[in-house]
């Protein structure tokens, strides 16, 4: 497994990140459309930029609304512009979360909204040779598990359709991460490397996300690594950053440096 970062969490212009990045030792890093236009640069300037300091792509982030009809048809073009751009910088993923429905419409529309705005997405990129759309499992996302995620699959029948997995999203929400159901080999191409811990009162019904470094928090990572290799899993650990006020990039050195010990400790014992 390789370690990588979200370069949307760190401080900023793209090309420092990328440079801090490759200073520090991480392996790779996952890019977005917009700080590539808020920093004037293009797919191939990018590409050079990242091949002269020896990083990575791991990913590119996706992010439009995929159930909301109003917004159907911009979404899916900004979705082709990323797996345009993800060819350009050499990598074969495009991450998404479906995000949440909106309250103004019902649940039946929003999903026949997901179904047609994924498969016309997923149309564009079997353009490109080995592309995927890679769906994150996440929260009060209407596809918030695995198991939803199956029937999306069941409903599009694309073979590109895999999955960004993000057990902190699942284990904030009560679902265990590493559970069979939530693991199916051969359908994760890419992980977002998060860890929370829970903030909130006695009760609990006013939980809040608070981030800390992967390794941390309530994943339980040494289990979850080991069950990532279990069913075959060799990519990006791709670390992402719950927003906080704190000291990010210290909480990314964190990250890695316990990625790295996990990562060796299982090596030892294969």
């Amino acid at each position: 497994m390789k370690i990588g970062v979200c370069e949307t969490d760190l401080p900023g212009m793209l090309p420092a990140t990328l440079q801090w990045a490759a200073a520090e030792g991480i392996e790779g890093v996952q890019v977005w459309k917009h700080d590539l236009d808020k920093a004037g640069l293009n797919g191939p300037a990018l590409r050079t930029i990242a091949d002269d300091l020896g990083v990575a792509i791991t990913a590119v982030g996706g992010g439009p609304k995929m159930v909301d009809p109003e917004v159907a048809a911009d979404t899916v073009d900004e979705f082709r512009q990323f797996f345009d751009l993800a060819a350009e910088l050499g990598t074969p993923i495009v991450t998404a979360e479906s995000k949440i429905k909106p309250r103004r419409i019902a649940d039946s529309e929003a999903w026949d909204t997901l179904v047609k705005v994924t498969s016309a997405i997923c149309a564009h990129a079997e353009s490109y040779d080995g592309a995927v759309l890679a769906i994150e499992p996440s929260g009060k996302c209407v596809i918030d598990t695995v198991v939803r995620w199956r029937k999306l699959v069941a409903d599009v029948d694309s073979p590109i359709l895999k999955i960004n997995h993000d057990p902190a999203n699942l284990a904030f929400y009560g679902v265990d991460p590493c559970s069979p159901e939530q693991l199916p080999a051969g359908e994760i191409v890419h992980v977002h490397a998060k860890d929370v811990r829970r903030a909130a009162p006695a009760d609990d019904r006013n939980a809040r996300m608070e981030a800390v470094a992967a390794g941390d928090g309530i994943v339980g990572y040494a289990s979850y690594l080991r069950r990532l290799r279990d069913i075959g899993f060799d990519g990006w650990l791709t670390i992402e950053m719950h927003p906080t006020d704190g000291d990010v990039t210290g909480l990314v050195r964190r990250s890695v440096s316990n990625l790295r010990e996990l990562i060796q400790e299982m090596s030892l014992d294969a």
